[in-house]
């Protein structure tokens, strides 16, 4: 299994955890895929990540 598909699991079985939504925002973004990735990060910005608000703010503003 691929680290994309297990945060997507991961995410499904519990969407309150920012760590895999912030690693599957960094692997839409090297996939280029930037809205993707912008929402993954807002995701996990809004869940008090600091990394996750860190990449929204210099990424997707």
């Amino acid at each position: 299994m691929n680290a994309k598909r297990l945060l997507t699991h991961s995410i499904e079985m519990d969407d309150k955890l920012p760590l895999s939504h912030y690693y599957l925002g960094e692997i839409y973004f090297k996939e280029g895929k930037k809205v993707e990735a912008c929402k993954e990060w807002n995701t996990s910005m809004n869940l008090n990540d600091k990394e996750g608000k860190k990449a929204y703010q210099q990424y997707c503003q």
